[in-house]
């Protein structure tokens, strides 16, 4: 799986953090030659407006895009956040069954173009406001998950052209900062995430690596929002490489070879009907990371996630 595009970060509000100056919001916008083959929805590449996306998919349009026609670059149908963790991309429209604000937090962590809840499922107030915040355009339709794949299987049979690199960026930023995490807070669940994120963009690490730290760094803190009390990620951002570092004062993990398995989870019910728990954080992160070292076990005192990556060229 590869993915290609330039990133244009406009800058908003400076906060001073360490030793980079960090936005309160960075706006993305994918070039024209961003593309995503997704083997897992049985579609290559696709450009498509979101107009054309509504009218496939006879859905009504809850959030608009806010200037100009929305395109899509590729197509990830996903039954739950962490299939779309795994499988999303840049300039993609996320298909998904779900109407909540988590899903819209998610979409907009993966830099997705548009979000289509699917299955004739509600779409709740928050996701709505959170959609608007984050200028996402957001459908319904009632077509179910596999419908919606079937139809917008009819544009994308494409293949995806080689792209283009990202733009290089200067090296050398140092950055040291930490973020709380709050255990059951659903409704803040990920913007720790997107602080790491935005740091990392600032400093211009190249985007291959921001999306791989990003998705591992939400995984992560998502483990610490539906089981512990509370928790901390931590972010050190050096010429050569990237730690993070999650850690909690839950309960630990009793098994964590099973863990790792994926498929496998423990998460309440909550959790589940916001898309969560589908068995696959831990793996997720382990994909993703360079290294990983796990502290946990039934008698620990929380969880420590440490989690490495190489800078590689920005």
């Amino acid at each position: 799986m590869s993915e290609h595009g330039s990133i244009l970060v406009e800058r908003r509000d400076p906060l001073a953090l360490g030793a980079v100056t960090l936005p309160r919001r960075l706006s993305l916008e994918l070039s024209g030659q961003a593309r995503l083959r997704l083997e897992i929805t049985g579609i290559a590449a696709l450009d498509t407006s979101f107009e054309d996306l509504a009218s496939r998919l006879q859905g009504r349009v809850v959030v608009a895009p806010a200037t100009g026609a929305a395109r899509c670059a590729s197509v990830c149908c996903s039954a739950s956040i962490s299939e779309a963790l795994h499988d999303a991309g840049p300039g993609c429209a996320l298909v998904i069954p779900l109407g909540n604000a988590q899903v819209v937090g998610a979409a907009e962590l993966l830099g997705a173009q548009a979000v289509v809840v699917c299955g004739g499922v509600e779409v709740e107030p928050e996701a709505v406001d959170r959609a608007r915040q984050e200028g996402l355009p957001l459908l319904a339709t009632a077509f179910d998950l596999e419908a919606c794949r079937a139809r917008l299987s009819e544009i994308g049979k494409a293949t995806p052209p080689a792209g283009e690199e990202c733009p290089s960026a200067s090296e050398g930023a140092t950055v040291e900062a930490a973020f709380p995490i709050l255990g059951g807070g659903y409704f803040m669940a990920g913007y720790a995430s997107r602080r790491v994120r935005d740091a990392l963009e600032a400093a211009g690490v190249n985007a291959d690596v921001v999306r791989r730290v990003s998705i591992a760094t939400y995984e992560a803190e998502m483990n610490v929002v539906i089981y512990a009390p509370a928790g901390s990620i931590s972010l050190s951002l050096t010429p050569a490489e990237i730690q993070v570092c999650v850690a909690d004062d839950g309960p630990g993990i009793p098994d964590l070879e099973q863990a790792m398995r994926p498929g496998y989870s423990t998460a309440p019910s909550k959790a589940r009907a916001m898309g969560f728990g589908a068995g696959m954080g831990l793996p997720n992160i382990a994909r993703c990371c360079d290294d990983l070292s796990i502290e946990t076990g039934p008698e620990a005192s929380g969880t420590r996630v440490l989690m490495r990556f190489r800078r590689g060229r920005d």
